[in-house]
C-alpha cells in the first residue's frame, strides 16, 4: 500500500494564494523617476497619489514587457497597504473589452519617490460575471 501524500487544500472560488509573488529582475520605473521633469511633477503630488502613480507606472511597464499586446491597458488605482506598500491579490486591468487578473506588491522608499521592490503576476481574462465589480473602478 502506498503511503498517502498530503494534498494541498484546493483554493475556493473567491480565495487567492498567499504564496509570495515572483520578484521582477528589472525595475523599469527607475528610468522615469530619475528624470528631472518627472521628479518635479511627482513632487507636486500628495504622497499617496505619488505612490500609486509610481506603482501603477511600474505595473504597466512590467505587463508590457511580459506581453506587448497589453500596451495601453487601463490600470485602476489601488489602496495603500501601509505607508510604503501597495499589495493586491485580487487586482485587474482592462484591455480590449476584457478584464485580466493581476496580483502585485510594490514597495517604495519613505518619500514615495522610488520603488524598492516589485513583484507581480498576471493571468488570463476574468469571467464576465466579475466585470461589474471591476467596471465600477474605471
Amino acid at each position: 500500500e502506498k503511503p498517502s501524500v498530503p494534498k494541498k487544500p484546493a483554493l475556493q472560488k473567491d480565495q487567492v494564494s498567499k504564496a509570495p509573488l515572483p520578484e521582477v529582475k528589472t525595475l523599469f520605473s527607475q528610468n522615469m523617476t530619475d528624470d528631472q521633469i518627472a521628479q518635479t511633477a511627482m513632487g507636486n503630488m500628495q504622497r499617496g497619489e505619488r505612490m500609486n502613480q509610481l506603482c501603477r507606472s511600474e505595473l504597466d511597464q512590467q505587463i508590457i514587457h511580459e506581453n506587448p499586446r497589453f500596451r495601453g491597458a487601463e490600470l485602476p488605482s489601488y489602496s495603500l497597504t501601509n505607508e510604503t506598500v501597495i499589495e493586491t491579490r485580487k487586482g485587474a486591468f482592462f484591455k480590449s473589452g476584457k478584464w485580466y487578473n493581476v496580483q502585485f506588491r510594490c514597495e517604495v522608499d519613505p518619500d514615495a519617490k522610488r520603488i524598492l521592490s516589485f513583484a507581480f503576476k498576471f493571468g488570463g481574462p476574468l469571467p464576465e460575471s466579475q466585470y461589474p465589480i471591476y467596471n465600477s473602478r474605471r
